[in-house]
């Protein structure tokens, strides 16, 4: 299946998992070559982008809610990596 900006991207069993191109990772690609990050920062967005859907809606996990799922050093990971593209993108903002 190619990527796209945003649709259905599966159907079964009752649920609907939906893509909308709206993570991190996926907005370096679209950055001139001469201010996107390097491959550290490209992963950092990647771990970002994994608790986009699965920490927002109550129904992401088969077995619970997100809260029995995620603990302290997730959120500290996301915190870190959060802060990480924050800085990377207030560097490349002043260099501007």
């Amino acid at each position: 299946m190619g990527r796209d900006r945003g649709g259905v991207v599966a159907v079964g069993d009752d649920r609907v998992a939906w893509t909308e191109e709206v993570g991190v990772a996926n907005r370096w690609a679209d950055l001139p070559e001469s201010v996107r990050p390097g491959p550290e920062l490209i992963d950092a967005g990647r771990v970002l982008d994994t608790f986009y859907i699965p920490t927002r809606y109550p129904d992401s996990h088969a077995d619970g809610p997100p809260f029995e799922h995620y603990g302290r050093l997730h959120g500290e990971e996301a915190l870190r990596h959060a802060g990480d593209v924050l800085a990377f993108v207030a560097e490349a903002l002043a260099d501007g």
